[in-house]
């Protein structure tokens, strides 16, 4: 531990030696050349040094990472979840130092990255950083993402050398903008830089390719909406020495080939860019339509509940609440059944704090005994008797780093993580009965997130005291199956077909599992997991089963003729799922509350 501490002292002096000679440095050249931002010699040498080159496989990893991150699915990173995964991950690097990586990849100065920038800083953080190699001021313009109309301009800063790179220099957005010489994106093609050419082993005659599947199967594979070809689907495969040289037959048939595969590269960007554009529009329409909408909500939570079953309102609910409201929309929709007060909430944590400290008490003393050792006493806190399944509040912490990783929030130096925990305690001591169970932890931080920690663990008791969730937590398996029997015949009535080809391929419903006990908060992206909670509180229990058919309603037309495999591939990541025509296929399923009684045995 001290010696941890002694490496990030002197990692942080270090980082102030060199934010100080760069300061010295910048402070040497002439005032027209600081207007012009010409970069001094040792900046130059430094970058120069740097291998600026970004492998397709990094960005595979990346890509996966920044999905993590982007749970809201907005496709950038704030600066504090960056910042706070950062600390969190690469604590041997300062802070100083992780806020000027940010600088530095945040390109465009909106205050969050997007893939590209996300890419720059973890290219910085483990090419350069990680290799011990001193941070650079300033990034090679080359180097940029530009393959977008120059999306992310930055001013054209040259040193007057020869053969010296083209430098960006501060956070300044005047004069021309940086393009590499392609006009393709460096970040997102593989290679970048003026040090990068072309290699010895490589053949000058351009027939000289050979056609290769990627590492996914398919024939080419897409990063952040660009595709590798250059780098990973042609490469340079001249025939060894010894073997007979490719006919002129074979290589025609290679260039059909990449033929083939770049009609198929150009397709999928039009499409992409049109598909970008719709949920651009979509997200517009969307963020207006909650805006209006909030002065209407505001009246229904100073009138409640008097306009509940008003036309209007439910109009309006279906449409989704604005997060300003959703959290008290939810807690007066709840209703509070149990007549949970915040004086039982004070109890039952109290009670939960008392088992763990009994329940650590009694593994010392079993352990001390265990050893052989003589004359110790039992203490008396280890008396208190553990009720039902209280015992499994030790749980709660191996579970609570695993929700909602990417947030980082409810990780165990986050902000949230000690409401998760009282929360979950104290329900579990509330209902000793139930005990703690796996998923949980993901309603009660949804429910965290638009609301504060009474509140949230008021919802929390009403909605598993529900006969669904219930059921499903307290996992009695004759009416699991119940539920499970119910759906199906629910699937055979409102979609025949896709119900005959999961029958035919094998499938059962064991995922509703994990669709049920989160509300689908874990299956969805989390926005849209919100607006499904947002009709759960209106139609209560029976619309997660809505939901569930809305889902093979939305890919009923690529079940009817999937396998196994990519059916389940499916149902478990959800891929490609629009909200807006999600909620159209869920509007079109015939089925309301009532019909629930058809089907459950209670």
């Amino acid at each position: 531990m001290e010696e941890s501490i002694q490496k990030n002292s002197k990692d942080e002096e270090n980082f102030k030696n060199e934010l100080e000679n760069s300061e010295e440095e910048r402070e040497d050249l002439s005032e027209e050349e600081k207007e012009e931002g010409i970069v001094g010699e040792d900046e130059l040498q430094l970058i120069d040094s740097i291998d600026w080159e970004i492998s397709s496989f990094d960005l595979v990893e990346w890509k996966r990472l920044f999905e993590r991150l982007d749970i809201f699915s907005q496709s950038k990173i704030e600066e504090d979840a960056f910042l706070t995964w950062g600390n969190t991950n690469y604590n041997q690097i300062p802070r100083e130092k992780m806020e000027r990586v940010w600088r530095l990849s945040d390109i465009d100065e909106d205050q969050r990255l997007n893939f590209d920038e996300f890419s720059i800083a973890l290219f910085l953080i483990e090419r350069v950083i990680g290799k011990g190699t001193q941070l650079p001021n300033y990034l090679p313009n080359d180097w940029l993402p530009s393959n977008k109309q120059n999306k992310y301009a930055r001013p054209l800063i040259q040193k007057e050398k020869k053969n010296a790179p083209s430098i960006i220099y501060g956070n300044r957005s005047k004069n021309s903008s940086a393009k590499s010489s392609n006009g393709n994106s460096p970040i997102s093609m593989g290679k970048s830089s003026p040090k990068h050419k072309r290699r010895e082993s490589e053949p000058s005659n351009p027939h000289e390719l050979a056609v290769t599947k990627n590492s996914s199967g398919g024939d080419v594979f897409y990063i952040n909406g660009v595709p590798h070809l250059p780098s990973d689907c042609i490469v340079s495969a001249p025939r060894p020495i010894g073997l007979k040289p490719k006919t002129e037959e074979e290589i025609q048939k290679q260039m059909r080939e990449i033929e083939i595969l770049q009609q198929k590269l150009k397709k999928h960007l039009e499409q992409e860019e049109k598909d970008k554009i719709k949920r651009e529009e979509q997200k517009a329409i969307r963020d207006k339509r909650m805006q209006e909408s909030k002065q209407y909500w505001m009246g229904v939570i100073n009138s409640w509940p008097a306009k509940r079953n008003n036309p209007k309102t439910k109009l309006f609910w279906w449409q989704g609440f604005p997060p300003s409201v959703r959290g008290k929309m939810w807690e007066l929709a709840s209703s509070n059944e149990l007549n949970i007060t915040p004086e039982l909430f004070g109890i039952f944590g109290k009670h939960a704090s008392i088992t763990k400290e009994a329940r650590l008490a009694q593994k010392k003393l079993e352990k001390a005994k265990r050893k052989g050792e003589e004359g110790v006493k039992s203490p008396e806190i280890t008396n208190v008797v553990a009720l039902g399944r209280e015992d499994t509040v030790d749980l709660i912490h191996l579970d609570l780093p695993r929700t909602f990783p990417a947030l980082s929030i409810f990780q165990p130096d986050g902000p949230c993580h000690n409401q998760l925990k009282e929360v979950l305690e104290a329900y579990v001591c509330y209902r000793p009965d139930i005990g703690y169970v796996q998923g949980m932890s993901y309603i009660a931080a949804v429910l965290l997130l638009n609301l504060d920690t009474f509140p949230a663990f008021k919802v929390l008791a009403n909605i598993l005291n529900k006969p669904l969730h219930l059921t499903f937590f307290r996992m009695t398996q004759k009416e699991v199956e119940s539920y499970m029997n119910w759906f199906d015949s629910l699937l055979a009535l409102h979609l025949p077909k896709v119900h005959k080809q999961l029958q035919e391929v094998g499938i059962n419903h064991t995922y509703l599992v994990d669709w049920i006990m989160t509300i689908y908060s874990k299956a969805m992206p989390i926005d849209m997991a919100m607006r499904v909670w947002d009709l759960y509180f209106l139609e209560g229990e029976s619309f997660i089963f809505r939901t569930a058919l809305g889902i093979f309603k939305f890919y009923s037309a690529k079940f009817e003729k999937a396998q196994f495999d990519e059916i389940m591939n499916t149902i478990m990541k959800l891929p490609g799922l629009d909200e807006e025509e999600l909620f159209s296929c869920i509007e079109k399923i015939d089925f309301l509350p009532s019909h629930m009684a058809k089907f459950v045995i209670k």
